[in-house]
């Protein structure tokens, strides 16, 4: 007999995790992130596809169109990253804001020239 696998409801909106100020240090005990001057994305992959919200708490899956593939990851899956668009293996915050579409024009509007990428770590998966 198959079994079913329960996926339950994924929450609207995570809390991202959020730098912390400290004393700067240095320790090869550590791992240090580089700052990539992108914008905070969740992502919640759920049954009928995935759901990109910021900070804010605003949807903006329209936003990143090349992220479409989040929609291949196994439901119940949430992602805490950065988008950031680079430009010769730099990030480009100005270009990153540039692509904000037109509210008035379709979602096909987001410019393609500068695609950006979805930087971080997996935070937790179901």
């Amino acid at each position: 007999m198959a079994q079913s696998i329960f996926i339950p409801e994924l929450p609207r909106f995570v809390p991202p995790m959020l730098a912390q100020p400290g004393v700067p240090f240095d320790s090869a005990e550590h791992l240090f992130e580089i700052k990539w001057d992108g914008t905070r994305v969740l992502a919640f992959v759920e049954k009928g596809g995935c759901r990109l919200v910021n900070r804010h708490r605003a949807d903006v899956t329209d936003r990143y169109p090349e992220l479409g593939f989040f929609n291949d990851l196994p439901a119940g899956t949430i992602l805490d990253g950065e988008v950031a668009v680079l430009r010769q293996g730099k990030p480009d915050f100005g270009l990153l804001l540039s692509r904000k579409p037109d509210p008035c024009l379709v979602p096909d509007s987001v410019p393609r020239t500068d695609p950006s990428c979805y930087l971080r770590r997996l935070r937790f998966a179901l």
